[in-house]
């Protein structure tokens, strides 16, 4: 006489378990975070940026009869083939949504908008000092020295000008 425990219970079916809602939001973030994770896209934006929304990447998704449809928009870092990244990126995001939103992905559209300049490696590096003035320097010895100039000396090179006549009309 064997006893069936509450643990030799089969599992009910999924589907009479419960849904699962996946707010359009976190569909967003895991896609960003799929276009990250692409060589060649860059995050771009400032502080500002961000508070507007217009940092880069981002999103819009539409999750609809259970499949979601996203548009990408990204910066991409020069020298890259602009088609192979955007490839990339459709295959991060489709993958990644499957993988962890549980979602099947109808569209994948990636728009490039910005283009990121490579760093230029011969530029100095700032300083946390901050910039730096140029300080009073010695005079050098080899130069002649000219002087204080005299403000009321009379070194004009302006053409002559016509004088006026009594009548106020050029002579």
């Amino acid at each position: 006489m064997a006893e069936s425990s509450a643990a030799d219970a089969p599992e009910p079916d999924p589907g009479e378990r419960g849904g699962l809602t996946v707010k359009e939001r976190v569909v967003d973030k895991i896609a960003v975070r799929a276009a990250l994770s692409v060589p060649g896209v860059v995050r771009q934006g400032s502080g500002l940026s961000r508070l507007t929304g217009r940092e880069l990447p981002r999103t819009l998704s539409v999750v609809t009869g259970g499949a979601v449809a996203v548009g990408v928009h990204i910066a991409v870092a020069w020298p890259c083939s602009l088609a192979q990244v955007a490839d990339s990126v459709q295959r991060a995001v489709t993958d990644q949504l499957r993988t962890f939103a549980g979602l099947p992905v109808s569209r994948v559209d990636v728009s490039i908008v910005a283009m990121v300049p490579p760093e230029q490696p011969d530029l100095p590096a700032p300083t946390d000092a901050g910039p730096t003035q140029p300080g009073p320097t010695e005079p050098d010895p080899a130069e002649p020295d000219l002087g204080t100039p005299d403000p009321t000396a009379s070194d004009r090179t302006d053409p002559p000008r016509p004088t006026d006549t009594a009548e106020g009309a050029p002579a």
